[in-house]
């Protein structure tokens, strides 16, 4: 991750260099649903994910994303992100957690988008996101890849439909279930009995 270590202007243009991801701001709900390496759907919850631009500020893309359970229980998680003019990177560090996110959209009318992360404490964990959308930015798809040591364990399935263009109606959200660290480790010995 050092490569990436960045230094945000204070005005961004953020949105102008990377036109694909600023056509994901707003408000995107949707379900995340986990399977095994070999298929079996071992979970699933209800998300609602703001995406947020601002043109000054040290965070020029701001993500809040709030998880509902089955239970009833709620998971917020915000991810406050750097952008240096002209790098093309998103840069991310919440808590034990940093990673990127890219435009990957070579050819035209592509709409990909790749985002890494890793695991300050346990850097055999590694996720790998590919994110893709229809042509209006109305209906997304990503996929999570959960490698521990090289080899898949989990992989996240999410469909989601955009619900505003903005997130002003949704910020309401209680801001005593915000979540700073990672739980991935977590989520792999619920799911799917591994300890890490």
């Amino acid at each position: 991750m050092s490569a990436y270590q960045l230094t945000p202007a204070s005005k961004s243009t953020i949105r102008e260099e990377m036109p694909i991801l600023a056509k994901h701001a707003g408000t995107w709900e949707g379900v995340y649903r986990y399977y095994t390496a070999d298929g079996k759907l071992v979970g699933q919850h209800d998300s609602r994910i703001l995406c947020r631009f601002m043109d000054e500020g040290n965070y020029p893309y701001y993500q809040t994303n709030i998880y509902t359970y089955p239970d009833g229980r709620q998971e917020i998680k915000e991810f406050p992100c750097v952008y240096e003019n002209f790098s093309k990177v998103v840069i991310f560090k919440i808590g034990t957690i940093e990673g990127w996110v890219k435009e990957d959209s070579d050819m035209p009318g592509d709409t990909t988008c790749k985002l890494y992360w890793e695991r300050y404490g346990n850097r055999n964990i590694k996720f790998y996101e590919m994110i893709q959308t229809d042509p209006d930015f109305k209906h997304r798809t990503r996929v999570w890849q959960w490698l521990l040591d090289g080899k898949n364990i989990l992989r996240t399935l999410i469909n989601e439909t955009k619900v505003s263009d903005t997130c002003d109606e949704y910020e309401d959200y209680d801001k005593n279930n915000i979540v700073t660290e990672d739980n991935s480790d977590l989520i792999i010995e619920q799911l799917i009995g591994e300890k890490i």
